[in-house]
């Protein structure tokens, strides 16, 4: 199963075209697209939910922060915190991911019938609901 997994990781290489064309590494893009969906999110919740270590998460922050895509603003509350929040180019950016995955999306799926996406959206929820 494994494989087959890996299998529709390769076929859909949105990432990797998405990352040379805008010189964006995997993991930066996973952070724009959690960003875009938590606006002021923190540092330290993003590093939680990419599973990653602060010092790592750091780095990919700092990366996306030089090239333009996030703003970032410590919490007047807390200055130990950290919101991120992104920028036009970064909005721009997700957009273009966002439909980037759904083309693969419509592939991976052509041809099956209605109950037959039902079905894999299904497996693939109860297989992430287990890990």
């Amino acid at each position: 199963m494994i494989e087959l997994i890996l299998e529709l990781k390769q076929k859909c290489k949105f990432n990797s075209e998405i990352g040379l064309s805008l010189s964006l590494k995997e993991k930066e893009i996973t952070f724009l697209s959690a960003i875009a969906n938590e606006d002021n999110i923190t540092s330290k919740h993003l590093s939680t939910l990419a599973g990653l270590s602060p010092s790592r998460s750091s780095r990919v922050i700092s990366a996306l922060h030089d090239k333009g895509f996030i703003d970032m603003k410590h919490d007047q509350s807390d200055r130990r915190l950290v919101k991120l929040s992104l920028t036009k180019k970064g909005k721009d950016c997700v957009r273009g991911i966002e439909k980037e995955k759904k083309l693969c999306e419509l592939d991976l799926l052509d041809g099956l019938s209605e109950d037959e996406r039902d079905t894999v959206k299904q497996g693939l929820n109860i297989l992430l609901k287990k890990m």
